[in-house]
Protein backbone atom coordinates (compact mmCIF):
# COMPACT_ATOMS: atom_id res chain seq x y z
CA UNK A 1 0.00 0.00 0.00
CA UNK A 2 3.12 2.13 1.27
CA UNK A 3 4.63 1.66 -2.75
CA UNK A 4 1.68 2.77 -4.28
CA UNK A 5 1.40 5.68 -2.70
CA UNK A 6 5.21 6.58 -3.52
CA UNK A 7 4.75 5.82 -6.80
CA UNK A 8 1.03 8.18 -6.77
CA UNK A 9 2.88 10.71 -5.04
CA UNK A 10 5.72 10.48 -8.30
CA UNK A 11 2.99 10.33 -11.18
CA UNK A 12 1.25 13.42 -8.88
CA UNK A 13 5.24 15.37 -8.86
CA UNK A 14 5.45 14.22 -12.92
CA UNK A 15 2.35 15.48 -13.51
CA UNK A 16 2.86 18.76 -11.99
CA UNK A 17 6.16 19.22 -13.67
CA UNK A 18 4.87 19.01 -16.88
CA UNK A 19 2.34 20.97 -16.26
CA UNK A 20 4.68 23.89 -15.15
CA UNK A 21 6.87 23.31 -18.10
CA UNK A 22 6.41 26.69 -20.49
CA UNK A 23 6.95 25.01 -23.99
CA UNK A 24 7.40 27.37 -26.56
CA UNK A 25 8.29 26.91 -30.53
CA UNK A 26 10.54 30.41 -32.11
CA UNK A 27 9.72 29.70 -36.00
CA UNK A 28 12.69 31.58 -37.99
CA UNK A 29 12.53 31.86 -41.71
CA UNK A 30 15.08 30.98 -43.73
CA UNK A 31 15.98 30.54 -47.51
CA UNK A 32 15.54 27.07 -47.52
CA UNK A 33 11.91 27.20 -45.58
CA UNK A 34 11.88 28.00 -41.71
CA UNK A 35 13.94 26.56 -38.34
CA UNK A 36 11.75 25.87 -35.51
CA UNK A 37 13.50 26.41 -32.31
CA UNK A 38 11.65 24.43 -29.55
CA UNK A 39 12.51 25.58 -25.64
CA UNK A 40 11.04 25.53 -22.13
CA UNK A 41 10.53 29.58 -21.20
CA UNK A 42 10.85 28.93 -17.97
CA UNK A 43 14.35 27.41 -18.09
CA UNK A 44 15.30 29.59 -21.46
CA UNK A 45 14.77 33.40 -21.45
CA UNK A 46 14.26 34.41 -25.27
CA UNK A 47 16.85 37.18 -25.43
CA UNK A 48 19.89 34.51 -24.41
CA UNK A 49 17.77 31.92 -26.56
CA UNK A 50 18.48 34.45 -30.04
CA UNK A 51 21.82 35.49 -28.66
CA UNK A 52 22.76 31.71 -28.76
CA UNK A 53 20.97 31.13 -32.16
CA UNK A 54 23.62 33.34 -33.75
CA UNK A 55 25.54 30.61 -33.64
CA UNK A 56 23.52 27.65 -35.22
CA UNK A 57 24.79 25.81 -38.19
CA UNK A 58 21.36 26.53 -39.83
CA UNK A 59 21.20 30.24 -39.19
CA UNK A 60 24.85 31.04 -39.51
CA UNK A 61 24.90 30.38 -43.32
CA UNK A 62 22.71 33.56 -43.73
CA UNK A 63 24.43 35.96 -41.76
CA UNK A 64 28.21 35.85 -43.35
CA UNK A 65 29.35 33.16 -40.17
CA UNK A 66 29.48 30.08 -41.32
CA UNK A 67 30.42 31.12 -45.05
CA UNK A 68 32.11 34.75 -44.76
CA UNK A 69 32.11 37.19 -48.32
CA UNK A 70 34.44 36.95 -50.88
CA UNK A 71 35.72 39.84 -52.81
CA UNK A 72 32.91 39.80 -55.44
CA UNK A 73 30.33 39.55 -53.22
CA UNK A 74 28.03 42.53 -53.31
CA UNK A 75 24.77 42.63 -51.21
CA UNK A 76 22.01 44.95 -52.71
CA UNK A 77 20.34 45.76 -49.25
CA UNK A 78 23.73 47.70 -48.14
CA UNK A 79 24.18 51.07 -49.63
CA UNK A 80 28.07 50.93 -48.83
CA UNK A 81 27.90 48.83 -52.44
CA UNK A 82 28.45 49.85 -56.11
CA UNK A 83 27.14 48.15 -58.67
CA UNK A 84 25.59 45.29 -57.57
CA UNK A 85 24.00 43.17 -60.36
CA UNK A 86 23.04 39.58 -62.01
CA UNK A 87 26.46 40.18 -64.39
CA UNK A 88 29.83 39.50 -62.85
CA UNK A 89 32.94 41.30 -64.18
CA UNK A 90 36.59 40.17 -64.55
CA UNK A 91 37.77 43.61 -63.31
CA UNK A 92 37.53 43.86 -59.33
CA UNK A 93 35.53 46.32 -57.80
CA UNK A 94 37.84 47.18 -54.95
CA UNK A 95 35.36 49.45 -53.09
CA UNK A 96 33.01 46.67 -52.66
CA UNK A 97 36.16 43.91 -51.42
CA UNK A 98 37.35 46.45 -49.48
CA UNK A 99 33.55 46.92 -47.62
CA UNK A 100 33.51 42.92 -47.46
CA UNK A 101 37.08 42.69 -45.50
CA UNK A 102 35.33 45.30 -43.12
CA UNK A 103 32.08 43.23 -42.71
CA UNK A 104 34.60 40.25 -42.23
CA UNK A 105 36.36 42.28 -39.52
CA UNK A 106 33.68 43.60 -38.04
CA UNK A 107 32.37 39.92 -37.57
CA UNK A 108 35.90 39.02 -36.05
CA UNK A 109 35.26 41.86 -33.04
CA UNK A 110 31.84 40.19 -32.38
CA UNK A 111 33.29 37.09 -32.17
CA UNK A 112 33.60 36.99 -28.30
CA UNK A 113 34.09 34.39 -25.96
CA UNK A 114 32.72 35.96 -22.86
CA UNK A 115 29.44 36.89 -24.76
CA UNK A 116 28.91 33.12 -24.45
CA UNK A 117 28.42 30.48 -22.32
CA UNK A 118 31.53 28.35 -21.74
CA UNK A 119 30.27 25.35 -23.59
CA UNK A 120 29.77 27.35 -26.68
CA UNK A 121 33.46 28.36 -26.72
CA UNK A 122 34.37 25.76 -29.55
CA UNK A 123 31.99 26.79 -32.01
CA UNK A 124 33.05 30.47 -31.05
CA UNK A 125 36.39 29.62 -31.93
CA UNK A 126 35.33 28.03 -35.01
CA UNK A 127 34.11 30.65 -36.40
CA UNK A 128 36.84 32.91 -35.56
CA UNK A 129 38.91 30.85 -37.18
CA UNK A 130 36.66 31.30 -40.47
CA UNK A 131 36.58 34.60 -40.62
CA UNK A 132 40.17 34.90 -39.87
CA UNK A 133 40.77 32.65 -42.99
CA UNK A 134 38.38 34.43 -45.39
CA UNK A 135 39.84 37.52 -44.59
CA UNK A 136 43.50 36.61 -45.54
CA UNK A 137 42.21 34.34 -48.93
CA UNK A 138 40.25 37.56 -49.59
CA UNK A 139 43.93 39.72 -49.15
CA UNK A 140 45.77 37.31 -51.43
CA UNK A 141 42.96 37.65 -53.89
CA UNK A 142 43.10 41.58 -53.63
CA UNK A 143 46.89 41.56 -53.77
CA UNK A 144 47.09 39.43 -56.97
CA UNK A 145 44.32 41.34 -59.16
CA UNK A 146 46.34 44.64 -58.22
CA UNK A 147 49.74 43.27 -58.86
CA UNK A 148 49.14 40.03 -61.13
CA UNK A 149 52.13 38.49 -59.57
CA UNK A 150 51.25 34.71 -58.97
CA UNK A 151 53.59 34.34 -56.19
CA UNK A 152 50.39 36.55 -53.90
CA UNK A 153 48.60 32.88 -53.97
CA UNK A 154 51.37 30.77 -53.05
CA UNK A 155 51.80 32.36 -49.55
CA UNK A 156 51.27 30.01 -46.64
CA UNK A 157 48.06 30.16 -44.46
CA UNK A 158 50.25 30.26 -41.51
CA UNK A 159 48.08 29.77 -39.18
CA UNK A 160 47.00 26.15 -40.24
CA UNK A 161 49.77 25.51 -42.21
CA UNK A 162 48.10 25.66 -45.39
CA UNK A 163 50.68 25.11 -48.37
CA UNK A 164 49.17 26.09 -51.65
CA UNK A 165 52.10 25.13 -53.69
CA UNK A 166 51.14 21.77 -52.60
CA UNK A 167 47.55 21.63 -51.74
CA UNK A 168 46.20 23.21 -55.02
CA UNK A 169 48.99 22.81 -57.26
CA UNK A 170 47.30 21.80 -60.42
CA UNK A 171 45.17 25.37 -60.01
CA UNK A 172 48.18 27.48 -59.69
CA UNK A 173 49.79 25.86 -62.66
CA UNK A 174 46.31 26.64 -64.56
CA UNK A 175 46.54 29.85 -63.50
CA UNK A 176 50.30 30.58 -64.60
CA UNK A 177 49.37 29.20 -68.07
CA UNK A 178 45.79 31.24 -68.52
CA UNK A 179 45.99 32.98 -71.39
CA UNK A 180 43.48 35.36 -71.25
CA UNK A 181 41.68 37.51 -68.35
CA UNK A 182 38.17 35.92 -67.99
CA UNK A 183 39.95 32.68 -67.66
CA UNK A 184 42.65 33.62 -65.26
CA UNK A 185 39.46 35.45 -62.88
CA UNK A 186 37.26 32.30 -62.80
CA UNK A 187 40.47 29.77 -61.91
CA UNK A 188 41.78 32.20 -59.05
CA UNK A 189 37.83 33.27 -58.03
CA UNK A 190 36.12 29.68 -58.61
CA UNK A 191 38.88 27.16 -58.67
CA UNK A 192 42.00 28.59 -56.47
CA UNK A 193 39.28 30.17 -54.24
CA UNK A 194 37.28 26.73 -53.65
CA UNK A 195 40.39 24.73 -53.57
CA UNK A 196 41.71 26.43 -50.58
CA UNK A 197 38.19 26.55 -48.40
CA UNK A 198 38.03 22.31 -49.30
CA UNK A 199 41.77 22.54 -47.43
CA UNK A 200 40.53 24.85 -44.63
CA UNK A 201 37.56 22.67 -43.71
CA UNK A 202 39.71 19.35 -43.71
CA UNK A 203 42.33 21.12 -41.49
CA UNK A 204 39.74 22.30 -38.91
CA UNK A 205 37.07 19.41 -39.20
CA UNK A 206 34.47 21.65 -40.11
CA UNK A 207 31.35 23.33 -38.02
CA UNK A 208 31.59 21.22 -34.17
CA UNK A 209 27.81 19.86 -34.57
CA UNK A 210 28.15 17.79 -31.68
CA UNK A 211 29.42 20.79 -29.78
CA UNK A 212 26.42 22.20 -30.23
CA UNK A 213 23.80 19.23 -30.24
CA UNK A 214 25.36 19.34 -26.60
CA UNK A 215 24.73 22.62 -25.67
CA UNK A 216 20.97 22.59 -26.80
CA UNK A 217 20.29 19.38 -25.40
CA UNK A 218 21.68 20.42 -21.70
CA UNK A 219 19.61 23.59 -21.75
CA UNK A 220 16.15 21.35 -23.25
CA UNK A 221 16.45 23.29 -26.70
CA UNK A 222 15.64 21.10 -29.93
CA UNK A 223 16.13 22.74 -33.08
CA UNK A 224 14.59 21.35 -36.20
CA UNK A 225 15.08 22.84 -40.27
CA UNK A 226 11.65 22.54 -42.18
CA UNK A 227 12.62 22.67 -45.86
CA UNK A 228 9.92 24.03 -48.24
CA UNK A 229 9.80 23.67 -51.51
CA UNK A 230 9.88 27.11 -53.57
CA UNK A 231 10.80 28.48 -50.11
CA UNK A 232 12.50 32.00 -51.15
Amino acid sequence: MERAKNLLTLLAVGCLSMAASNIRTLTLRVPEGHDDITYDADRVSVNDLNHWLTLSPVLSQNTGLLVPEGVVSCDNQDSAYTNCGPKWSIWLNTSNATHNQERIQSRLVRLNHEEFPSDFRPIVDYFKAVQSFGLWLNQREIEFFRKRNLSLLEDEYPALHLDSKVTCSSELDAIRKSTDEISEWKLVIFQWHNCLWKQFTAATGGYPQAVWDQALKSRGIQEHLVVVEDAE
